[in-house]
């Protein structure tokens, strides 16, 4: 594969992403912040940051090097 193939496969993975995230981005716009489809959601992605600070506590990173 030359610099240029991985160049073209770059780019056109770069445009995919940046369609779908406007696609999402006008989802949400067009949505009601009140339904009941949307509130789940949020509350799903909140319980999954709870989750997550709960299984990786604060100070527990790679700072303690022996």
């Amino acid at each position: 594969m030359s610099i240029e193939e991985l160049a073209d496969l770059e780019v056109a993975d770069a445009m995919e992403r940046q369609r779908k995230d406007q696609e999402n981005e006008e989802m949400r716009e067009n949505e009601d912040p009140d339904s009941e489809e949307v509130l789940e959601r949020e509350r799903i992605k909140a319980a999954r940051m709870d989750d997550w600070k709960d299984w990786n506590p604060k100070g527990k990173g790679n700072t303690q090097r022996i």
